[in-house]
């Protein structure tokens, strides 16, 4: 009796597992349905509509575990929306972000980051991620906090991310925590091949909690950085 009322037991608990993760699924599942009423009752081009995209593309680029088990999501009237929409209409934005001393390219060893500057790094990054069908905001700071800041920011502002952290690369566990928290891609980016530099610009305590690392193509460090960060958005939306 006492191995019956065991078995019991153990049944009961995987049942209410089972039944708890059903609701589970069930409710966001009616949350994206309530996201998708919204979306064909609402306005084109109006603050409603942006605001139910980015809710929509959030569901799919950061979605709960439930959501992600749940087949029935693939089925939905939103997913089937996302799928058909062009960038243009999404409105992704990328955000570009430069750490210390990064505002002194031109003037900085041309040896080691050449003879080009910040605002040729930005304006060449912001034309492919345009040629790509996506905005860039750009950023760049030498403070750590702010650069936690903008990234904390960038949760609810942008669908992904490029970081030179600059010297922050070798030591910042709190950019690491910030990165590895905001639940968007990101893509680390060097100008020089850190791996051939100093011993301590070897070590990148960032890039376990980014999507890939891009390093040594000088200014083409940048473009090639914002490609790949493109490649795996669209990956995640396939």
């Amino acid at each position: 009796m006492v191995r019956d009322r065991s078995f019991s037991h153990l049944s009961k608990e995987r049942n209410k597992e089972e039944n708890d993760f059903a609701k589970e699924i069930t409710k966001q599942i009616e949350k994206v349905n309530r996201i998708t009423h919204k979306f064909d009752n609402s306005r084109s081009g109006s603050k409603s509509n942006e605001g139910t995209i980015t809710s929509v593309k959030k569901s799919l680029l950061k979605g709960s575990a439930a959501i992600i088990a749940a087949e029935e999501f693939k089925s939905t009237a939103a997913f089937a929306k996302l799928k058909k929409m062009s960038f243009n209409e999404l409105k992704f934005t990328l955000l570009l972000i430069n750490g210390p001393n990064l505002n002194m390219l031109g003037k900085r060893d041309p040896e080691q980051y050449g003879t080009f500057t910040l605002a040729d790094v930005e304006t060449l990054s912001t034309q492919t991620a345009f040629l790509r069908g996506y905005k860039m905001e750009c950023f760049q700071s030498n403070h750590e906090g702010a650069i936690i800041d903008k990234i904390h920011e960038a949760m609810e502002t942008a669908d992904g991310i490029v970081i030179n952290p600059g010297a922050f690369t070798h030591y910042s566990y709190a950019i690491l925590d910030a990165i590895d928290l905001c639940g968007i891609p990101v893509i680390e980016a060097h100008i020089s091949d850190i791996s051939t530099r100093e011993d301590f610009r070897r070590i990148s305590v960032l890039v376990k909690a980014c999507c890939g690392q891009v390093k040594g193509l000088g200014l083409q460090s940048y473009p090639s950085a914002v490609n790949l960060l493109c490649d795996t958005i669209e990956k995640l939306l396939k």
